[in-house]
This record gives C-alpha cells, structure tokens and sequence, in this order.
C-alpha cells in the first residue's frame, strides 16, 4: 500500500483515540479506510463539539494539484470533494471502497472546526450541494 501523492510507503498512527489511519511517510497526508471511521464514529456521544486543540498548521498546497490519484486499499481513482462550511480544501475519496484521503493537516483543521466526526455525511449530495454553495 503506497502514498496516492507520491508512492511512499505509510505507516499506522491514530489520528483519535480508537481511530485508526495511515499516515505517509514523506508528505504526511493520511489515509482513513472508510469502515475504521464509521467503528469509531459509532462508538462517540452523538456529535461532537469542536475539540480544545491548538491552531492546526497551515495546509499546504498540494504540489500535485489536479493530478489523478489512485486508492492505495483498491487502486481505483480517488474523487475530490469540497468540505465547505467554511474550510476551503477538498477531499480525495475513493468511490468504491469508499476510503478518504486527506492531505497534511487536514484533519487538524476539521478536527479545529468541529468537523472531523462528519465524514460520513460529507460526500451526500445535500452537504455537496452546500459544499458548493459557500
């Protein structure tokens, strides 16, 4: 299983308490399996409020921006979708095992924004169609 941005190997990180993920070695985005969060959102108090932390680090553009990347779990292509709500970066969702990529720091700054336990409900059409609309 390899890095969609650069071919680099992952290595396992939690990205929450019970949350697993793999995380790059070189960029450090992070690949979430799709299953792993739905385990992990089940097991939360409904929705959680935005989380004390500090200021996630700034996103870092994306030097490969518009280039096709490939699910490392099936290697099917990855889709972008926005997040909107305010946060100004899409996701890379693969659309037949369904796990999400997210590039450095992106899960801090949904995690910042209160965002982070809405992953299942980011990829509807009623989220996208608002995505849009920000």
């Amino acid at each position: 299983m390899n890095c969609p941005v650069d071919q680099s190997h992952f290595r396992r990180v939690e990205l929450e308490s019970g949350l697993p993920a793999f995380q790059c070695i070189q960029c450090s985005g992070h690949w979430l399996r799709f299953g792993d969060y739905l385990a992990w959102r089940e097991r939360q108090p409904g929705d959680l409020s935005e989380l004390p932390t500090a200021e996630p680090s700034e996103i870092v553009p994306d030097p490969v921006a518009g280039a096709a990347r490939r699910c490392p779990d099936c290697g099917h292509l990855l889709t972008r979708h926005g997040v909107g709500h305010g946060v100004h970066f899409a996701l890379d969702r693969c659309g037949n095992c369904n796990g999400i990529w997210m590039d450095r720091s992106e899960w801090e700054a949904l995690r910042a924004r209160g965002l982070h336990d809405n992953l299942h409900q980011m990829f509807g059409p009623g989220w996208q169609y608002s995505a849009r609309s920000d």
